[in-house]
């Protein structure tokens, strides 16, 4: 009977820490859970994705597949970390550059002997 307490007690922590890890993806999925269009182009696997903001930030280290569409990304987790994790689409029209400094930037240029 404690056996079977303490296997439920595991299994409810751990599909906790999984659904509330889950969090800032779940938030993006609402905005983008639409499904690919077209076959892709070019997909990439054991990509990694940091998610900032809502607090935070998730690491995601080499468990998602990038795939690029005609119009936009599409984004999945793999197999046994998917759980809570539902795969999205960016159409390309809600993707912005930023602009990038360096710090060699309005500098001398580096010279190398």
């Amino acid at each position: 009977m404690l056996t079977i307490f303490g296997l439920g007690v595991f299994g409810f922590l751990f599909f906790g820490m999984l659904w509330r890890t889950a969090c800032r993806w779940r938030y993006l999925a609402e905005c983008y859970a639409v499904a690919a269009r077209g076959p892709s182009l070019e997909s990439r696997g054991r990509q990694s994705v940091v998610l900032l903001g809502m607090g935070g930030f998730n690491s995601l280290k080499g468990i998602m597949t990038t795939s690029v569409h005609e119009t936009g990304v599409s984004f999945r987790i793999m197999a046994p970390f998917s759980l809570f994790h539902s795969p999205f689409f960016v159409p390309y029209e809600h993707i912005q550059g930023w602009a990038t400094t360096s710090c060699f930037r309005n500098s001398d240029p580096v010279v190398m002997a």
